[in-house]
């Protein structure tokens, strides 16, 4: 796990979050660090908490995914050729399956690599409280491994 790395796998997502951008649309891809503080939940907790603008209510749930990184490679194929592709609701449907996977496939090796060889666990999280705000669509999720918690979030404001 190395900042070389880190930054790596941001920059991967960073393209195709400009890929994603569109007319009245923002999308945001990130892979951030999560400081541990004892527990998977508490560390997320804390890390919401401090983040600028979070809404005051908020609660989250983390339910483990059995699949692991195998379970992220249908949604990382749908934000990063998906509904907010190029910008249009069209492009995405011209863009083959096979390279759609490719795209996954080489995030999931930038993971794989960052996390020496070895799958993290991971959750999907749900994190509830401004609901109220609308037009945003979000997926997060939670990578561990020795301690090591890393959040992975996408989503796109209209």
């Amino acid at each position: 796990m190395t900042d070389a790395q880190l930054s790596e796998i941001q920059g991967y997502l960073d393209a195709f979050e400009q890929l994603n951008h569109g007319p009245g649309r923002e999308c945001c891809f990130e892979f951030e660090p999560v400081e541990w503080r004892g527990d998977l939940e508490g560390s997320l907790e804390a890390h919401f908490a401090a983040l600028p603008g979070v809404h005051p209510h908020w609660t989250l749930t983390a339910e483990k995914m059995p699949s692991g990184v195998d379970g992220l490679r249908p949604v990382l194929e749908a934000w990063f050729v998906g509904k907010t592709f190029g910008g249009t609701d069209e492009l995405a449907a011209q863009i083959a399956p096979a390279t759609r996977r490719a795209c996954a496939e080489q995030f999931v090796q930038f993971l794989t690599d960052f996390f020496g060889g070895e799958h993290p666990r991971v959750w999907r999280l749900f994190i509830r409280g401004d609901e109220g705000e609308g037009g945003s669509t979000a997926d997060d999720f939670a990578l561990e491994r020795d301690r090591h918690v890393y959040w992975l979030h996408f989503d796109w404001t209209e």
